[in-house]
């Protein structure tokens, strides 16, 4: 969490920086500042910032909301899939899958598949905001 907040003073205009993720409104931010609460580290103002949003004030960009409408869910594979776009899950891996490879020491397929998520939102993010 340090780290984090080490990364993100590099951010020009923290109060200008959009968050965006799929379903971060619901697991991510909350999760985030759980573990900020239980190990009394300060967030960094970009994390409490967008851990107080809606989803219609513009600091956050949640990819589930804007697809499914708020308190729905549509999974990030789902929404690939209806969009064209490389499911993360591609690879095999999900997300109920993390904690028995981290038991198994397979933190390298881990990273692959934390990366391959980033990259499936940042897609589907530019595709729902017409970037591309």
């Amino acid at each position: 969490l340090k780290q984090l907040n080490t990364f993100l003073d590099c951010i020009p205009n923290p109060y200008e920086t959009v968050v965006v993720g799929h379903n971060v409104l619901s697991f991510d931010l909350r999760f985030l500042m759980q573990r900020y609460m239980v190990n009394n580290i300060k967030p960094h103002p970009i994390i409490a910032r967008a851990a107080q949003a809606k989803p219609w004030d513009g600091k956050v960009f949640d990819t589930m909301t804007a697809w499914a409408g708020y308190g729905n869910r549509v999974s990030l594979d789902k929404l690939c899939r209806a969009l064209n776009i490389k499911s993360s899950k591609a690879g095999g891996m999900d997300g109920s899958q993390v904690w028995d490879y981290f038991q198994a020491g397979r933190i390298d397929e881990i990273q692959d598949y934390c990366l391959d998520d980033i990259v499936a939102t940042r897609q589907v993010h530019k595709r729902m905001t017409f970037q591309g």
